[in-house]
């Protein structure tokens, strides 16, 4: 976990997700943003619950919310690779769209 500038806990690998941009794991500083994002407006289809953040899956139109801790213990197909400058490209599909995602980046 880390604390956040608000004094709310998060988990570093959904500060990952849910803050590519200014969070990067090992970091000793709080957590920035927290109070910025809405929370417990998505229902995660992996645990069912409407809590915490949830993030949406990359593919097209499809509008599955889940919590990044959930689809990474679903198996879900998380992808994350380095576009330079020290950021970080992410994309998280879920159960529907994994498989064929996942396929798709073994063929290239």
């Amino acid at each position: 976990f880390r604390k956040s500038t608000n004094g709310e806990w998060v988990h570093a690998f959904c500060a990952e997700w849910v803050f590519d941009s200014t969070f990067k794991r090992g970091q000793v500083h709080p957590v920035q943003g927290m109070e910025t994002i809405p929370k417990g407006n998505d229902v995660c289809a992996v645990c069912d619950c409407r809590y915490g953040v949830c993030i949406k899956c990359n593919y097209g139109n499809c509008q599955a919310t889940f919590h990044p801790s959930c689809a990474r213990s679903a198996g879900y197909y998380l992808y994350a690779r380095s576009v330079g400058g020290g950021r970080t490209q992410r994309k998280a599909y879920c159960s529907k769209h994994s498989l064929e995602q996942k396929s798709k980046v073994r063929l290239t």
